[in-house]
């Protein structure tokens, strides 16, 4: 069984359920008690026992989160730890299946070992945070991290709008079409600091790249409203496929026509 893990706490784990398409991770896996190892999913009912080996290793990530935990004092240095976490990746020659070099080098992605990452920005373009994406798609952030905007290192005062994605995918899958573009942690957050990056790169337009369902397109529905609430035009986009990054990775010229009718 292949699980896409969102979260690990100290005693449960949550997972998209792949029995269904589960936008929202609602397969929870107990990792301690008395029903150790055991799965329900609060959306189909689905439900069973972990092998051991499967148990050991959402463990074993748990504790290497807590010792990173217990090992952290004092504030972070965003811009040292997000440079050497860019050095490691130079030096181990990573290279993530969902982005090419170009784009990794405009985002600073980095790998810490475990996971790729990418800084988390404020509207003035400064990191908060960090965000780790696992090879096996699992997302976490540093502790003491602070959700923000995924901004390449791009001249936005060249444009007068951008497209707004979903993650640092689709965020790259974007601008490997050539267009400016920005991500947000997940299609619910950072709406404000998309409204306050605009005004201060003097956008008057934004484009929202929605993922093919209906969290996505709700999501989007929102981001346009909140834009529109403060003076800045904005559509939305929502690719045949899953999402943008995918269409990219099966028909980079269609995407590319999608793209240029929105880029007006």
């Amino acid at each position: 069984m292949q699980l896409r893990v969102a979260k690990i706490s100290r005693t449960t784990a949550y997972a998209h359920c792949p029995r269904h398409e589960d936008r929202h991770p609602s397969l929870a896996i107990t990792l301690d008690g008395a029903y150790e190892g055991r799965f329900h999913c609060y959306s189909c009912g689905w439900s069973g026992t972990l092998t051991r080996p499967f148990l050991d290793q959402l463990r074993a990530r748990r504790s290497k989160k807590q010792r990173a935990r217990d090992q952290r004092s004092g504030p972070i240095d965003w811009y040292q730890l997000s440079n050497q976490y860019q050095e490691w990746y130079v030096r181990e020659e990573m290279s993530p299946p969902f982005l090419n070099q170009m784009v990794c080098d405009a985002l600073d992605i980095g790998w810490d070992g475990e996971a790729y990452t990418i800084p988390m920005r404020d509207a003035r373009q400064e990191i908060i945070g960090i965000q780790r994406r696992f090879p096996d798609g699992f997302k976490s952030m540093v502790e003491s991290s602070k959700l923000g905007l995924i901004i390449p290192h791009w001249s936005f005062s060249l444009w007068y709008y951008t497209f707004v994605c979903e993650g640092a995918s689709d965020t790259g899958a974007v601008a490997m079409c050539g267009y400016p573009a920005i991500g947000r942690a997940s299609n619910i957050t950072c709406e404000d600091l998309v409204v306050e990056f605009c005004g201060r790169n003097h956008l008057k337009r934004i484009i929202v790249v929605s993922d093919n369902d209906e969290p996505g397109r709700k999501g989007s529905r929102r981001m346009m409203d909140t834009a529109r609430t403060h003076g800045i035009g904005c559509d939305v986009v929502t690719p045949p496929t899953k999402d943008i990054r995918e269409l990219v990775e099966a028909d980079h010229e269609e995407a590319e026509r999608l793209l240029k009718q929105y880029a007006r």
